[in-house]
């Protein structure tokens, strides 16, 4: 049965125009008409809802009780899944009328806290000499007590659009820094059971964590810890210094139920948090990894993988770099003998250490990987492809999975392309036409039964990309 949006468009006007225009209801004992929709059954019901915008569901579920009810599941995890907050006094007293709706307040899943015109405009922010913001405050306590009562509402979203201007700051405006203190402040009060916490650093143009407006010392009350062991997603992306590694890997320590890891770091820190969590006696089960940005020095980061050998079925790896002792022909034989649960690879941009010889002189020069064994392979299933688009100089064919935004941002809606979109394959030619078009694939990804085949296949086709002279 198909039916189409003008004539579900046509019955609701219709019915609107019947109410409108009805007169006062003559006293009867026949029964009163029952609106078409009203009739179908609510599977039915919301795929029609599902077909609409916004301004056409708002008027359906206007048209009658019946369908308000009917719709109100779909209307609610559709539009209420995510709630976005800038943590001003305006947009906290709608978040508290939110959490005290009967109908809506449950569907709330996520918070995402963000303000391209500066997060926290309209309070006063009294700070310690360190920096930190100074606790019990209003915004924070009403930003408390609404997350209360949205039992649901356990992930948490710290991004932004676009950088926020420095001079925010100087406005009385949080940084970045200061939301991840509020938040795990409200956590070590409460012990809240979060269930996913994702910061992005750069989307703020900040480029680490400032250590000294963080609480610390909650971080190790009990209240914190066992609302933070219910952790199953964690993404953080800056760019850090060493100094500051502890920090992350206590909180990765104290989340045993974690099942996703998403670390865009930098090659320092990222190198020295594998370097210590090599020697961990346990680790949490992780089902998904995935690593941006790093450049390995050592063989602790394959150790700590290898250790998630029976569990992790989701690896992605960006922008990353292998020593000089290995290649990625050898890494991803060892990936496909030590990761037996693995259902998805996904690989973007990796590069590698080759020898090459100039002017007599052999030296070492790390080389982008591609893989010409994935050109015209269409046994790879689920390979659709996409408009390409050109970007500097480069045609791109970018092979999406549309049915989610990846793992390091679950159901968030056109985010940028960064770690955790599921690329299946990244296909670049260089020129536009003529005899010196050349395609190269730099990324591929794979989800299904046959992950074991597409490893051998990487395996064998990756090559570094030579220097030209």
């Amino acid at each position: 049965m198909h039916i189409g949006i003008q004539t579900i468009k046509g019955l609701l006007t219709l019915r609107l125009r019947q109410r409108n225009c009805a007169q006062e209801p003559v006293k009867t004992n026949r029964p009163q008409p029952t609106s078409l929709l009203c009739t179908l059954p609510i599977e039915l019901i919301e795929y029609i809802a599902a077909e609409l915008d916004l301004v056409d569901l708002c008027l359906l579920r206007l048209a009658c009780k019946n369908l308000s009810q009917k719709t109100l599941h779909y209307f609610g995890s559709t539009y209420f899944a995510y709630v976005l907050t800038d943590l001003s006094p305006i947009s906290l007293q709608k978040l508290q009328q939110l959490s005290q709706h009967e109908l809506i307040g449950h569907y709330v899943r996520t918070l995402l806290i963000k303000g391209p015109h500066g997060v926290g405009r309209g309070f006063s922010w009294e700070r310690s000499p360190s920096q930190s913001l100074i606790f019990p405050h209003t915004g924070v306590q009403t930003l408390q007590d609404a997350l209360l009562a949205l039992e649901n509402c356990r992930s948490f979203y710290i991004y932004n659009d676009r950088s926020s201007p420095r001079k925010l700051y100087d406005h009385g405006c949080l940084r970045p820094s200061d939301i991840v203190a509020i938040v795990l402040y409200i956590i070590a009060e409460t012990s809240l059971p979060v269930r996913s916490f994702m910061a992005d650093f750069f989307a703020f143009g900040e480029t680490s964590v400032e250590i000294n407006r963080l609480h610390l010392a909650d971080y190790q009350k009990l209240e914190f810890k066992n609302g933070w062991s219910q952790l199953q997603n964690l993404f953080l992306r800056q760019s850090t210094m060493c100094l500051y590694s502890d920090w992350v890997q206590n909180l990765i320590a104290a989340a045993p139920n974690l099942r996703c890891l998403s670390l865009d770091f930098g090659s320092e820190w990222m190198n020295t948090f594998f370097d210590k969590a090599a020697s961990w006696e346990k680790l949490p089960k992780l089902q998904e990894l995935n690593i941006s940005s790093v450049n390995f020095h050592n063989d602790s980061l394959f150790d700590v993988l290898f250790r998630f050998g029976d569990s992790l079925r989701i690896l992605r790896l960006a922008h990353f770099s292998l020593d000089m002792t290995r290649t990625w022909k050898s890494t991803f034989k060892l990936l496909r003998a030590k990761l037996l649960a693995l259902e998805t690879i996904s690989v973007f941009r990796l590069s590698e250490w080759i020898w090459i010889e100039r002017n007599g002189l052999r030296k070492p020069c790390r080389e982008t990987v591609t893989f010409p064994g994935f050109l015209g392979v269409p046994s790879v299933s689920g390979l659709e492809q996409s408009s390409p688009f050109w970007l500097d100089g480069w045609k791109v064919f970018d092979y999406l999975d549309h049915e989610t935004c990846g793992g390091c941002f679950p159901g968030i809606p056109n985010h940028s392309r960064v770690l955790g979109q599921k690329y299946t394959k990244f296909i670049v030619t260089k020129d536009r036409s003529g005899p010196k078009k050349k395609e190269m694939v730099f990324g591929v990804s794979y989800s299904g039964a046959n992950i074991g085949d597409v490893l051998d296949l990487l395996a064998e086709s990756a090559t570094p990309l030579f220097p030209r002279h």
